[in-house]
């Protein structure tokens, strides 16, 4: 450990701004508690609450996007069935068919566009939401008071195409786990993805259930609530070559 090489000029400019009621060790680091304290640039300990898991939150409330993103692909589905039943068939191909067989849905044809890519609330990047906060809880939503990994619930709608198309279940598995094959870095959340696609399948989230993500149970679920619009299905559609993860 070193002393501050502009010495006591680091303090008193730091003490002109604020009162300080403590005295201060010229040769401490991070108030003498490096362990459970964090100090990166050496200029104060505001970095804390980013680590503090008392202070860990989960990201905005979904639930009502969800609901409101499920009627959405119900009444888009049904509408193309009377208009274009032949799109709407093509809609299903993955389900039945093989993969190369289906560019549109495996470069990008299906989404919840919002929850995933779009939306800066999502990510609390909007300069307003609260949510998500702290070093573990980023890339998550609450959704029916729990948290969650936003990739795994964008797999809901996966479920609502599933029942839609009268695939099985069985056959909604195959083509998660064909579609995970090709992004090796996802394959360790495959079992998420088919909680998720099962619980939509079963009308998740007015119905059904998923187990909980042991990953977020440090953070505490948002009472911050997305707007109830939804959040943007890109299904069914003609799809796209939007090469997105997913």
């Amino acid at each position: 450990m070193s002393r501050d090489p502009i010495r006591e000029l680091g303090f008193r400019a730091h003490n002109r701004r604020r009162t300080i009621n403590r005295d201060y060790n010229l040769y401490g680091f991070a108030l003498n508690e490096p362990l459970s304290k964090y100090d990166p640039f050496g200029l104060s300990t505001m970095w804390d609450w980013w680590f503090n898991k008392s202070c860990w939150k989960c990201g905005p409330d979904v639930t009502d996007g969800l609901k409101a993103s499920k009627t959405q692909v119900e009444q888009r589905f049904n509408d193309l069935k009377q208009t274009d039943p032949k799109r709407a068939a093509s809609n299903c191909d993955p389900f039945f068919k093989d993969w190369t067989q289906s560019p549109d849905f495996a470069f990008g044809g299906w989404d919840l566009a919002s929850l995933v890519w779009a939306d800066p609330r999502i990510r609390g990047a909007d300069g307003v939401s609260q949510c998500p906060f702290g070093r573990k809880c980023s890339e998550s939503v609450t959704v029916n008071g729990s948290c969650y990994w936003k990739w795994s619930v964008n797999y809901a709608l996966f479920g609502w195409m599933a029942k839609l198309c009268d695939a099985s279940t069985v056959q909604m598995e195959a083509a998660i786990v064909a579609w995970k094959s090709f992004q090796p870095s996802d394959w360790p959340e495959v079992a998420n993805s088919i909680d998720f696609a099962k619980a939509g399948f079963n009308g998740f989230p007015s119905s059904g259930s998923v187990p909980a993500d042991d990953r977020y149970a440090d953070c505490k679920p948002c009472d911050q609530k997305y707007c109830n619009s939804g959040l943007g299905p890109t299904w069914p559609g003609g799809g796209g070559r939007d090469r997105r993860r997913q």
